[in-house]
Parts: structure tokens; C-alpha cells; sequence
């Protein structure tokens, strides 16, 4: 491995109130500022912990310890563990290298993944997402809104209607944590969701559906492309940045004109949570980031939202169907 030459440049950034000291290569100051400004930072107290950043550009590969193992493998970033340090990669070859212990990463990135920014903000949502489990931060799939004190949980796949739920129940009065990536943390004994990202993820359907947040971009949106949003400025007093759940939907979007709202067993969530998370190749870690998901579980309800043509048309169809949850008179039984 060659690190080329270059001067580093130093910064602070806050993810889920945890400072994030970065050392990296001066070529990526714009690429690296442009993926941590958008992440939740979370409250600034005294006591503050720190994880160090340090990212270099390489010509040559970095091999991978013969000795890791546990990989998890996802479209876009490999994840390998040894018992002691975890190595997230990239395609193209680069790898961050996590100290959990140690407090510390540092990042051996290949050249041409300046050229590739999805590929880098890939692989630091894959670092940061896995050492934040080390400070007991679960990542989930999901979004989050509340109304008269119930929280409601959106899980599932990438176009399985989250974004569409939740701007559109934020559109009738709810508050929003997030319409996509949160994190799971146990506080005091109650399972709490917390942002990732304060923006919402925009494409061209919602941005021609919702013109009063989009502005009228819906024309500069290409295909699949998402553009984000703070729609708290158009919502003023709509962000919350945490919610204790209370229902766990997962939206399916279906051809049928009606909507319906079914409810599911406590195992039914649980195989579809676990789906919509990322488990820690340390199994320590992995056990408590299990047991956390399966308290939710427990102190939920849940529901699967067969989302037809009405909902798309009308929200006020999906707040009626919510309101149909009466939670309180349902006993949940154990996993």
C-alpha cells in the first residue's frame, strides 16, 4: 500500500451527539463535508465521545487480514471482522479499517473512488453505521411519525411507500423523526428512535405530488434519482428528534383501489425487522442489537399496510386507517 502525497485537513462533525474527529486527505474535504452535513448531530453535552477519522488516498489495494471472517455482504460494501478490528470495503478495493475499542477508524481509499461519491458515501454509512453500535446505536430501515401522543414505525424495502407515508401523514399534522434510516437505542429501559438524516428523500413522483416542498424541481429529478429536503421548513415544529414506538407497519404497495391495514404476529415483525436492520459482525454486539429488537417487538403492535390507489390519492385515508389501531386494548404476548 502507497499513500499518495497530500496534506490532510482536520474537522469536527456530530453524528447522534458522538464527535466524529476527522483527519483526511485534502482532495476529499468537499466530498466528505457533503455526506456529514446532512447526518442528525444529535444534542452537544459536556462528556461528548469521540471516535477518531482518519482517511488517506492510495494507489495500491489494502489486503484484508487472511484471519477475518463473520462477512456481511451488501450490494455496495463487504463487511469483515477478525475479533478485534472490522473492515468495511468497497468494490473498487478501498477499505476502512475500525478500532472499536480503540475509539479510532482509518480509511485506505483508492483514487478513482473520488470520481464514484455514491461508492464513498456507501462505504462511510457502512463504517459509521457499524461503530455506532459499539455506543449501543442500532441502524433500522424504517421511518417514523407520531400524532396525539402514538408513534408509528414505517419499515420495509426501498419503494415500499415509507417516504410516501410519511410525507403525506406529515402533510395532515404529524411530527416526523425520519422517512428512512433511524437508529434504535435503549433508554432507561424503553426501546427510543432517533434520525439518521433530518431531511426527507425526494424523488420525482413526491416532488410533482407535494410541489409546496419541492419547490418545482420535479423536472431536474432524473429517473431513480432522490434529492434531500428539510421539510421541516415548510412544516415548521414538525421535527421531533426521538419517539418511543407504539406500531410497527410494513407498507406493501399493491394494484388493488383499497387499502387495507392487517394485523401481524409478534414473530411476523420480528423476521421482518431483521430484515430491515444490519447486523454487527462482532457477536456480542449482534446479541445486544437482538435483544433490543426484540423488546421492541415486544412492546409494540404491528400491522401490514396493503397500500392501494385511494392511499396514493388521498391521505386521509391512511389517517384513517391508523386511527383503526387501538393499541391500548391489545395485550402483546412474548416472543
Amino acid at each position: 500500500m502507497r499513500k499518495l502525497e497530500s496534506t490532510l485537513f482536520a474537522d469536527s462533525f456530530f453524528v447522534q451527539s458522538i464527535e466524529i474527529k476527522l483527519f483526511a486527505d485534502n482532495h476529499l474535504s468537499f466530498l466528505i463535508s457533503d455526506y456529514f452535513h446532512p447526518l442528525y448531530q444529535g444534542e452537544h453535552t459536556q462528556g461528548t465521545q469521540t471516535i477518531r477519522f482518519e482517511l488517506y488516498l492510495v494507489k495500491e489495494p489494502v489486503c484484508i487480514p487472511a484471519d477475518s471472517a463473520n462477512t456481511i455482504v451488501s450490494p455496495s460494501v463487504a463487511v469483515h471482522g477478525n475479533g478485534k478490528e472490522i473492515f468495511c470495503s468497497s468494490k473498487n478495493g478501498s477499505v476502512i479499517c475500525l478500532d472499536p475499542s480503540g475509539r479510532s477508524a482509518k480509511g485506505f481509499l483508492k483514487e478513482e473512488i473520488m470520481r464514484n461519491p455514491g461508492e464513498l458515501f456507501s462505504l462511510l454509512g457502512a463504517s459509521i453505521v457499524e461503530i455506532l453500535k459499539y455506543y449501543g446505536l442500532y441502524f433500522l430501515h424504517a421511518a417514523a411519525v407520531s400524532v396525539d401522543k402514538v408513534a408509528y414505525l414505517f419499515s420495509g424495502d426501498g419503494g415500499s411507500g415509507k417516504t410516501t407515508a410519511a410525507l403525506s401523514l406529515v402533510h395532515e399534522g404529524f411530527q416526523y423523526v425520519s422517512d428512512d434510516s433511524l437508529f434504535l437505542r435503549d433508554a432507561k429501559g424503553e426501546i427510543i428512535v432517533s434520525p439518521m438524516y433530518k431531511h426527507f428523500h425526494i424523488d420525482d413522483d413526491l416532488a410533482r405530488r407535494f410541489t409546496d416542498i419541492s419547490g418545482g424541481r420535479s423536472s431536474r429529478i432524473l429517473g431513480r434519482t432522490k434529492v434531500p429536503v428539510d421539510v421541516s421548513k415548510f412544516f415548521p415544529g414538525a421535527f421531533i428528534p426521538s419517539l418511543r414506538p407504539d406500531v410497527i407497519i410494513f407498507p406493501k404497495i399493491i394494484s388493488e383501489e383499497t387499502s387495507t391495514l392487517n394485523s401481524i404476529t409478534q414473530i411476523e415483525i420480528y423476521k421482518r425487522l431483521l430484515k430491515q436492520t444490519i447486523l454487527s459482525v462482532d457477536k456480542n454486539v449482534s446479541c445486544d442489537q437482538l435483544r433490543i429488537l426484540e423488546k421492541l417487538v415486544k412492546e409494540t403492535r404491528g400491522f401490514e399496510l396493503l397500500s392501494g390507489r385511494d392511499v396514493y390519492e388521498n391521505p386521509k385515508i391512511l389517517v384513517g386507517l391508523l386511527s383503526e389501531v387501538n393499541y391500548r386494548n391489545e395485550g402483546n404476548k412474548e416472543i
